[in-house]
């Protein structure tokens, strides 16, 4: 310990003689005194700093013992221009046993994280950070550099560049296909479906739409094939437009008179072979096979139903398949045992 008596002499012969017999007067130092015995004792690299650095003019009383009263780049080197931003308080950081031996405390900064994790002052995002602002403690915190408080708010990225099952949870293997757009679906609060949306969908509406998934085709459903798009559009499932070429039965499977129109009470006496007959563009547009026809010639060609014997007909029965052919009606056999009379 340095003996404070002889330091008041070294500065008092540092003074003029009339300031050095002014200060003597107003001075009395203990020879026992130590500076360990103040409020701030010489510790670490203070203990080389010559007195009258700090007791300029021999004043010992009310100098100032904060670091920054001395370290301000004028006594002493204070904080350099690339300092981080923090409170004046340095031994928040600092040691007076040496200057670059740093004990950081988060609680003096006064900027934001970024300004010093930046990759180059301290240890900033990594490459394969996700893509955000640079506003560290929205997530971190400064107790621990692991993510506290997620916000998804702050991510710039679209969901999948980290809901790739790899960084984040991402799309399970019996996801519906569909595109990487998970904002289409899903939302941030909650990760199950909250705004369903069909135009995010890769796969047809059988993927989904099998019964097991999400509602598939009813029991009574016509038979079809599974291509549910070709009838029914994603915005109303109800909202229906038939195509034939997507049926899979015969036409009586459905025209039946119960799921849709059947034969009329009045319709020849047929087989239920309708697309014999019937063209599924137009139910009206008929080319008619006699092959078909479950009853004999008469019971349409009876000048009702069809055309019937002329007038000038030959008296004979009504079995026309005796003389004609149903390839044309001209090409006639005749067949005398069909006449009748003398």
């Amino acid at each position: 310990m340095r003996n404070i008596a002889i330091w008041v002499v070294v500065l008092i012969c540092a003074l003029s003689p009339v300031q050095a017999e002014q200060v003597n007067r107003g001075i009395k130092v203990d020879s026992n005194f130590d500076h360990s015995d103040t409020k701030f004792p010489l510790e670490g690299a203070h203990a080389a700093v010559p007195c009258e650095t700090c007791h300029a003019g021999a004043v010992f009383k009310g100098v100032p013992t904060a670091c920054q009263s001395c370290h301000n780049g004028g006594m002493a080197g204070g904080k350099s221009a690339d300092h981080p931003k923090t409170s004046q308080i340095c031994a928040d950081c600092h040691t007076a046993v040496r200057w670059s031996q740093v004990h950081v405390d988060h609680g003096g900064i006064i900027a934001g994280c970024f300004t010093c994790h930046n990759g180059s002052n301290a240890t900033g995002k990594p490459a394969n950070h996700i893509k955000s602002r640079d506003e560290c403690s929205e997530c971190h915190a400064v107790s621990t550099w692991l993510v506290a408080n997620f916000d998804h708010s702050k991510v710039q990225g679209a969901c999948m560049s980290c809901h790739d099952r790899r960084s984040a949870t991402g799309k399970p293997f019996n996801h519906p296909p569909a595109s990487n757009n998970c904002g289409s679906c899903h939302r941030t609060t909650d990760w199950k479906v909250r705004g369903f949306d069909h135009t995010g969908i890769t796969g047809g509406c059988f993927s989904c739409h099998d019964g097991k998934s999400a509602t598939g085709k009813p029991g009574d459903h016509l038979p079809a094939t599974n291509v549910c798009e070709k009838c029914h559009v994603t915005t109303t499932w109800t909202q229906v437009h038939f195509d034939h070429a997507d049926a899979i039965g015969t036409c009586v499977s459905c025209h039946n008179g119960n799921i849709a129109t059947g034969k009329p009470p009045d319709h020849l006496k047929t087989t239920d072979a309708c697309a014999a007959c019937h063209v599924t563009a137009s139910w009206f547009d008929v080319t008619f096979d006699h092959t078909t026809a479950l009853g004999s010639c008469f019971s349409c060609h009876n000048g009702v139903l069809a055309t019937g014997k002329t007038p000038d007909h030959l008296p004979t029965s009504n079995q026309c398949g005796d003389c004609h052919v149903t390839t044309t009606w001209s090409d006639v056999h005749f067949d005398h045992g069909a006449t009748k009379g003398g």
